[in-house]
């Protein structure tokens, strides 16, 4: 199966509703990080679960680190600024 992290970007999905899909997908979301970190940096780690929950399509290819590893490379071939070893 071939994946690419292309997020639609004419569709608008608002953190609370990435932070949602996130916990029904995982059960867990960036709630945990509440006094741990900033809301601008919650946020940011509300769209990679999101991005990542996306390109995986599934909670069980989510939690597949082949899953995971193609993700980074995904990003790393997209973004010239990542790196795989600055993914985590």
């Amino acid at each position: 199966m071939q994946r690419s992290l292309v997020p639609a970007q004419e569709v608008h999905v608002s953190f609370e509703d990435k932070k949602r899909h996130t916990n029904d997908m995982l059960g867990f979301n960036t709630s945990i990080l509440t006094g741990q970190l900033a809301e601008s940096t919650q946020n940011q780690y509300a769209q990679d679960f999101y991005d990542y929950l996306t390109f995986a399509g599934t909670r069980e290819s989510a939690l597949d680190p082949a899953i995971f590893s193609l993700w980074r490379t995904d990003l790393s071939s997209r973004e010239r600024f990542l790196s795989p070893n600055t993914i985590n």
